[in-house]
């Protein structure tokens, strides 16, 4: 457990985890306010600036942690949560300080959380050991040392910037947690040494933040680039991004409407990649997504509690694969193959151009194929789309050619 130097020693760790580990190694790391030039005049820098400190509620009256400890036996430890403000400097090379600032951002999403053996790189090892990025205030610390980007509204930097007199500029907020400073009061009750009363089981409150999601992307699975999209829709077979914060090492469950995904997920810190499976279940319209962790407590592993991330949306939508012309003589008719293209206890219907065709003129309705007679259309090309469900639901198009 750390003392009232361990503050100064997360802004060091970070100061060092920046100039070690960012691939531009000429700029300088300094921890000074935004308004404040360094005494030697350097203008090419990564600033850190701790602009505000808080109690982690959480951690308020957790038991001193440590071997051997029993509810009571010292006061609990100061939790804090430190707030970082980052800006880069280079000069009035504005393009410069971006690229910087990217720089800075890539080492503190790469190393979230700083452990006690992450080496410096950087730094001259003695007898092949080279010195933790860790300060030497928090190798003793029970807790780790963990980085997320904060997310600011402009109204929020702008009042951050208020307070100084010089104009704003490009900037980032981080939040670390949890730091802990130990008590120097002493126990107010001094027990008799003996066994301990019979009383229930001792409560051991564990901190933690629920998965939260910000963003979600879509990889469509016949696009060769393989590229993300910020689509508001997804069809059976893409791939759904979820982006957030808080998604923590443990068993991490994927749902999708209800429907447990996680096999086909591919977990990371802060972002998870699954693929939409073709399962009954997942029918067009709006689809929620929803993460649930499973975290193990301490100190009893046998015990688990589940944390469940904000709900969000995205519309399932139909896929037309294939485009298959009967004859053209009348009247004509047109098979479409895909995915999702027909639901029975839904609105279902097929535009052929500007023509309408209802579900209830469908000569074949399944959900990967339906057939219908063509009205007459003058020769020409014409996108083919079908919605399934309500106007949310309309799925892809194709073009269909030489209607006769």
């Amino acid at each position: 457990m750390g003392d009232h130097r361990v503050i100064a020693g997360v802004s060091r760790t970070l100061r060092t985890l920046l100039k070690d580990r960012m691939q531009d190694t000429t700029p300088a790391v300094t921890l000074l306010p935004p308004d404040v030039d360094p005494d030697d005049g350097t203008d090419k820098r990564v600033n850190l600036f701790l602009f505000q400190v808080e109690e982690n509620a959480h951690l308020k009256n957790q038991q001193f942690p440590g071997p051997g400890s029993h509810a009571g036996a010292k006061p609990p430890p100061l939790s804090l949560n430190l707030h970082y403000l980052l800006t880069t400097f280079k000069g009035q090379d504005t393009e410069g300080a971006q690229e910087l600032l990217g720089d800075a951002m890539r080492v503190l999403h790469d190393y979230s959380i700083v452990t006690k053996k992450l080496p410096q790189q950087r730094a001259p090892s003695t007898n092949g050991d080279r010195p933790p990025v860790l300060d030497q205030r928090l190798q003793e610390e029970y807790e780790q040392v963990k980085l997320s980007l904060e997310p600011l509204t402009v109204n929020e930097m702008s009042e951050i910037w208020t307070a100084f007199t010089v104009p704003y500029r490009l900037s980032v907020a981080y939040s670390v947690s949890v730091v802990q400073i130990e008590s120097l009061r002493s126990e107010g009750i001094v027990r008799l040494v003996g066994e301990p009363p019979r009383a229930g089981p001792e409560v051991f409150p564990v901190p933690y933040q629920s998965p939260k999601i910000l963003e979600l992307r879509v990889v469509r699975h016949d696009d060769p680039s393989g590229s993300e999209f910020r689509f508001p829709h997804i069809r059976i077979g893409d791939t759904l991004t979820i982006i957030g914060r808080n998604f923590v090492d443990g068993e991490t469950q994927v749902m999708l409407g209800g429907l447990n995904v996680t096999t086909t997920a591919a977990i990371e810190q802060n972002r998870i990649e699954v693929n939409v499976p073709d399962d009954a279940d997942l029918q067009p319209g709006p689809l929620s997504v929803q993460l649930q962790q499973q975290m193990i407590e301490r100190p009893a592993p046998q015990e688990s509690l589940s944390h469940t991330s904000n709900r969000s949306y995205i519309a399932l939508v139909p896929e037309v694969k294939k485009l298959t012309p009967g004859t053209l003589s009348p009247p004509a008719t047109l098979t479409i193959e895909g995915t999702r293209l027909y639901r029975g206890d839904a609105e279902n219907v097929t535009f052929i151009g500007d023509a309408v065709i209802a579900a209830s003129d469908y000569t074949t309705k399944t959900s990967s194929k339906i057939a219908m007679n063509v009205p007459d259309l003058d020769p020409g090309k014409y996108p083919v789309r079908v919605r399934v469900g309500r106007m949310e639901s309309v799925g892809d198009e194709l073009q269909l050619l030489d209607i006769q």
